[in-house]
């Protein structure tokens, strides 16, 4: 979503967005670097993202059921809330079993 503001920015004003703010950007081109040679998020900081996502969503149809009244959408709440807790505690046992 973000992209696609600044893409239709860049359209409307033909300008590139934030460009005053560019100073303030600590170390961009060693951030730049660190993505070429293909650092990623490591795996802890993967299930998280995917744990927060997983929040989401839930806030997202607990939202759903008041505004629309239909219970469908708090059962769905609650299979994903149960997939994503099952799924950390997965992760969890395997680390620490890993670690032992």
């Amino acid at each position: 979503m973000y992209s696609f503001g600044i893409t239709l920015w860049e359209l409307l004003t033909g300008s590139v967005p934030f460009v005053e703010f560019e100073e303030l950007a600590p170390y961009p081109d060693e951030l730049q670097e660190a993505i070429i040679q293909g650092l990623r998020p490591t795996i802890p900081d993967r299930v998280i993202a995917i744990d927060l996502i997983g929040v989401l969503l839930v806030c997202l149809l607990v939202l759903m059921a008041g505004v629309t009244a239909q219970q469908a959408f708090l059962d769905v709440a609650m299979v994903v809330a149960l997939i994503s807790f099952v799924g950390t505690v997965a992760y969890a046992r395997y680390i620490e079993r890993e670690g032992s």
